[in-house]
């Protein structure tokens, strides 16, 4: 950033007129970022310099890229039938495309090129021709030659052939005059730049890349000069993670629709690196298991391993468990999704994975089978969501119908494979769990803060649900919000904390309130609770809620270490208690069976694996996320404290805000 703001001070009307930086999250498949950002500057551009991940290695052009869609239609009908088909018309102009005129090469970015790399049809049935057929042409531009005039170009070639030719994403070509003044500026900065490290073997070297662009241009996306490449995305440091910001909650990404006159792009939630490293790793453990196919599922309800591995959200939580998506990860080839057909364009939009199975609904697992049988894995041994914890996305007889399809093939449990990725979160992932966090910190704040003596268990739900929506937790609009105030623990006991909250229960003077509430942001949870109360709290009260907060506070400082044994940390926590003045008996919940856990996971569920229980062996790893949760019984009442933590190298690192305390209801913490 350095030598970039040191080469706009070298141009020698640079600072007399406004000099802006921006930051977007440009680099995938459109510059409408960029774009974006000029529209609302609403001033012509002089020049600009645009960097991404750069190691200060300059680019001074790049081919820009057009995707081109050519469709055609007809009517879906056996194919031992007569009928129009669409496959001909698209094959006809495949070939024609052949002979596209282009415009002369440049000197330094080389030929622009077309090149069909998408066929995709709908619906896809066994001897079936389908109603839709598109293929997606790949057109190379050159400085001159715009993203419209390359459609308009393939559009005249065809004229006459029975296809529709539209616009697909489009990235810019630009090209700099090597002696322009910023250009050398930049330069020469960074010669004086101190030693950089090397990228990583094997990662494609990122520039930045320094344009003098007319009033109308657009800055380009950075990559590689010819090639187009985004740059690779880092390894994961668990150890580094915990200082990551996280995104804001207003940015969500953008609807592919119109909105007014703008137009905005979809943004994949993770990078096409992080999930291509989650298949590579998911592929290292098939190798060892031996698992030729893994296949993972979500539906509308939870996107869960499905979601985890194509970077897919199927739909914004409806409660909708007849509509499977499923992603087809092999061993050795590339994946496919098979999707219901409605999602089939988002599908394509949002994951890194583009060979795309659209399906008509009712899903029945015979489809799926002949789609496994087509690409030749009839006799795998098929990976799926049988174990501890995991669930098949679909009915018990489309997974019925999905096995007897495959006569020949072998289904095993993926559970400990899926877990063993999951368990152990990514920066992408750290940081929309911390997001979560924070959203689900604001909440307690604001809803405690709005109740008052007289309110029902039905009116803490109301504030809860309002303050969620209001902090930016939309995805779904509901979460888990867990309530229990102290006339209705005393009346019911421990039964009362999975009853929901009763209307015939309120808050009196000096009345406890205990909420577990929990949001989503991009499919991820943040979960942990806080205790209320009305007034002023006895002197009893508040030392048995200090305890509990003591007892986790101690066991995140002293016992949550990466290595150590879930029995070990477990033992800390009942010598805690007891430090404290409690007994055994007091933690009988966790020293004898059925064990309850002192921290369980979180990531795409509010309770997942790890679980740190005294009946367990297994240890802490860097990268794991936990819920740190503990409680105690007095005085009728159900005293509790929780925070998440991130386990790094060398112990872990608080995501929530600590706790602090009995919440004054009514007042603002």
């Amino acid at each position: 950033m350095a030598a970039v703001l040191a080469a706009v001070r070298a141009r020698p009307d640079a600072l007399r007129r406004p000099v802006w930086l921006a930051v977007n999250t440009e680099g995938r498949s459109s510059h409408g970022g960029s774009q974006r950002i000029l529209d609302d500057l609403a001033v012509p551009a002089a020049g600009a310099v645009v960097a991404i991940g750069t190691d200060l290695a300059v680019s001074l052009g790049n081919r820009g890229r057009a995707d081109v869609l050519v469709t055609a239609t007809g009517s879906a009908h056996h194919s031992s039938q007569p009928g129009p088909n669409p496959y001909e018309p698209v094959a006809d102009a495949v070939v024609a495309l052949r002979g596209l005129p282009l415009p002369p090469p440049h000197p330094g970015l080389g030929a622009a090129s077309v090149t069909p790399y998408r066929l995709t049809a709908h619906p896809v049935a066994p001897h079936t021709v389908p109603e839709r057929v598109e293929a997606v042409v790949d057109v190379r531009l050159l400085p001159g030659w715009s993203p419209e005039d390359a459609v308009a170009a393939v559009r005249a070639h065809l004229a006459g052939a029975d296809v529709a030719v539209t616009a697909g994403p489009a990235m810019l070509p630009a090209a700099v005059d090597p002696a322009d003044p910023l250009v050398r500026a930049l330069l020469t900065r960074r010669r004086r730049s101190p030693a950089r490290r090397p990228p990583p073997s094997g990662a494609p070297t990122p520039t930045t890349r320094a344009t003098a662009a007319p009033a109308a241009s657009r800055p380009s996306c950075t990559g590689p000069a010819a090639g187009g490449s985004t740059p690779g995305s880092r390894p994961r440091s668990p150890s580094a993670s915990p200082t990551a910001r996280p995104r804001p909650a207003s940015s969500r990404r953008r609807s592919p629709h119109s909105v007014g006159k703008e137009k905005f792009t979809v943004e994949p939630i993770f990078t096409t690196g992080e999930l291509q490293r989650r298949a590579e790793r998911a592929r290292e453990l098939m190798a060892e298991q031996g698992i030729d196919v893994l296949v993972v599922t979500g539906d509308f309800s939870a996107g869960l391993n499905y979601y985890y591995f194509s970077g897919h959200q199927p739909r914004d939580y409806q409660l909708n468990y007849s509509r499977p998506h499923v992603m087809v990860l092999p061993l050795h080839g590339e994946p496919f999704l098979y999707v219901y057909n409605v999602n089939e364009r988002n599908a394509q939009d949002l994951s890194w994975v583009k060979d795309v199975v659209p399906y008509n609904p009712p899903f029945d697992g015979a489809g799926l089978a002949a789609e496994l049988e087509r690409r030749g894995y009839g006799s795998a041994t098929i990976g799926a969501e049988l174990g501890t914890d995991q669930r098949v996305a679909m009915s018990s007889l489309a997974y019925a119908a999905l096995v007897s399809g495959l006569p020949h093939a072998t289904f095993v449990d993926a559970g400990n494979l899926l877990w063993a990725l999951r368990m152990v979160k990514s920066d992408e992932e750290l940081e929309i769990i911390r997001q979560a966090d924070r959203i689900n910190g604001e909440i307690h704040k604001t809803a405690m803060s709005r109740l008052k003596p007289g309110d029902s268990e039905v009116d803490v739900a109301r504030e809860y649900g309002v303050a969620m929506v209001e902090h930016g937790a939309v995805r779904p609009p509901y979460g888990q919000i867990l309530i229990v105030s102290e006339a209705k623990s005393k009346a019911l006991g421990h039964r009362s904390r999975m009853l929901g909250p009763l209307p015939e229960y309120t808050l009196g003077e000096g009345d406890l309130l205990f909420v577990d509430s929990g949001v989503v942001v991009e499919g991820y949870w943040g979960e942990f609770n806080r205790m209320g109360v009305v007034g002023d709290p006895s002197a009893e009260k508040v030392r048995h809620h200090d305890a509990i907060r003591t007892m986790i506070r101690r066991a995140i400082q002293e016992a949550l270490l990466p290595g150590r044994t879930y029995q070990e940390i477990m033992n800390d926590l009942v010598g805690y208690a007891i430090e404290l003045g409690y007994t055994r008996e007091h933690m009988a919940q966790y020293v004898g069976p059925p064990f309850f856990h002192l921290c369980h996971g979180i990531g795409l569920t509010s309770s997942e694996p790890p679980f740190v229980r005294m009946d367990s062996t297994e240890r802490l790893l860097p990268g794991m996320v936990l819920s740190v949760e503990a409680y105690i019984r007095e005085i009728d009442v159900t005293f509790g404290s929780e925070e998440d933590v991130i386990i790094t190298d060398d112990g872990c690192v608080m995501f929530s805000d600590p706790d602090p305390g009995l919440l004054r209801i009514g007042e603002k913490a």
